[in-house]
């Protein structure tokens, strides 16, 4: 058992992988034993992820707000309480719709995420 204390510094804003105001937070999945990498992703009205892939299913559960998840041939909006599974290798993108916040959690295992060629992360 190991115990993740958090930062009380608000994270840093994502700004090379998504457009609008996005933040991360890491709660889960620091350490190279973490099975599992869950991640509070903070998006602004407007705010969301380019389009991506993963190594891994990613599991989005949304926690407040409106937002979206899609892919090229499907856009589901999600609000307070929605899942979302997302099969590894599906290209997809999410966020916030343009007037309302988002908060999700993203849950997945270690891998990596890659945005049309540019790497993101050896164990996200």
């Amino acid at each position: 058992m190991h115990v993740v204390r958090r930062n009380p510094a608000e994270p840093p804003a994502l700004e090379e992988f998504v457009t609008g105001v996005a933040r991360p937070l890491l709660l889960v999945g620091a350490a190279e034993s973490d099975e599992v990498r869950v991640i509070v992703a903070s998006f602004e009205p407007g705010a969301h992820n380019h389009p991506h892939t993963h190594t891994f299913d990613q599991v989005l559960y949304t926690l407040e707000g409106v937002g979206f998840v899609e892919t090229e041939d499907e856009r589901v909006v999600v609000e307070a309480g929605d899942t979302v599974v997302v099969p590894a290798g599906v290209r997809h993108w999410h966020g916030a719709v343009d007037d309302a916040r988002l908060r999700q959690l993203s849950i997945g295992v270690p891998g990596t995420s890659d945005f049309d060629g540019r790497s993101y992360g050896a164990t996200e």
